[in-house]
């Protein structure tokens, strides 16, 4: 068994704590098993997942606002290319655009885009 999940490994799903409050309060979710879409959908979106984590929440759209529920599925597992980094950090989010500004010039294949820069710091 790989520690790091690809396209031919079981499939699996990180939720967040605001998740495991919502659908199974008071459970320990390790191990159980969710799916997403509907049958026949064909894709990997759509197959059965184990919860092999719970992270703790973050507050994307503010830290006045309720986390909500969040689910995470491994890159190499999904068909699109898309991805979401979140980090939790001591730096300034000022540091943090600095950062993030010279990835995208040193690598072309790191590409952001979003009304806000593909920016979300709080």
């Amino acid at each position: 068994m790989t520690l790091w999940p690809n396209a031919s490994s079981p499939f699996v799903v990180i939720v967040n704590d605001a998740w495991v409050r919502k659908y199974f309060p008071g459970q320990d979710v390790l191990g159980k098993r969710l799916r997403f879409g509907y049958e026949g959908g064909g894709n990997a979106f759509n197959a059965w997942r184990t919860i092999v984590g719970v992270v703790a929440d973050t507050h994307d759209f503010g830290l006045d606002l309720a986390a909500p529920p969040v689910f995470y599925l491994p890159q190499p597992q999904l068909s699109e290319s898309q991805m979401v980094i979140v980090a939790r950090t001591s730096v300034r989010p000022e540091r943090m655009a600095q950062v993030i500004d010279q990835l995208k010039k040193d690598d072309n294949r790191f590409h952001m885009d979003g009304g806000s820069g593909g920016r979300s710091f709080s």
